[in-house]
Formats: structure tokens, sequence, C-alpha cells
């Protein structure tokens, strides 16, 4: 049996997923974790954007774990910019935005998120 190519898709984003969770476990394989992430983003098709906004998280929270901020920052704004995003998902992404915020010293950007965290919760 031949799987239709939105299968395929999906196949290959639920492997390179699988791969990515596994290789965030040990610091070592943070990078390869990265390139796991971005694969199954990369193969999603674009009427899964629950999907899309999980792997984005998961990916910025092993940036951060890197401490690879400025990289965490632009996923985590993505998901914040993203017309699909939950109140939920929201605040997830404005917390690790947030510790990248603080980490690199960007104060005011940080307070700005600590006042959107205060709206929403």
């Amino acid at each position: 049996m031949c799987l239709s190519s939105q299968e395929q898709s999906f196949d290959n984003c639920l492997e390179s997923w699988i791969s990515a969770i596994e290789s965030s476990k040990d610091h070592q394989s943070y990078p390869k974790a990265i390139e796991y992430y971005t694969s199954a983003i990369q193969s999603l098709d674009l009427n899964q954007p629950v999907v899309l906004l999980n792997l984005t998280h998961e990916r910025g929270n092993v940036y951060l774990k890197m401490l690879d901020f400025n990289n965490a920052i632009q996923d985590f704004s993505f998901i914040l910019n993203h017309p699909q995003v939950s109140r939920e998902q929201k605040i997830e992404a404005l917390w690790g935005r947030n510790k990248a915020y603080l980490a690199i010293g960007k104060i005011r950007e940080f307070q700005e998120d600590c006042n959107q965290l205060d709206k929403l919760e």
C-alpha cells in the first residue's frame, strides 16, 4: 500500500520528532536534536498549526539549554506571532523568551514580556 504524500510527510515528521526527543536527553546531542526538530518542522503539512507550534516550542527549549538565546528568542517569537496560537502556548512561549531575554541582558524586552504574562495569567 502506498502512502499519500500527506501521510508520508506526517510519518517523516513523526520519525524526526521522536529522534529529536531522544537526542534532546543528552546535552552532547543537542545540535542533532535541533536538526531533527528542524527536519520535523520542514516536513509538516501547513494545516497542522498545533503540531508546528509544539515542535517550535520544543526546539526553542533545546536552544535555551544550548545557551543559543537568539535562536530561542526567534522560535518563541514565531509562536507568539502565530495567528492560531492558544493562550497556553502563548504563556509558555513568553516564559521561554523571557528566560532568553534575561540571559542576554535585554531587560526592557524582559519587562515587556513580564507585563504580557501578567495580563494572560
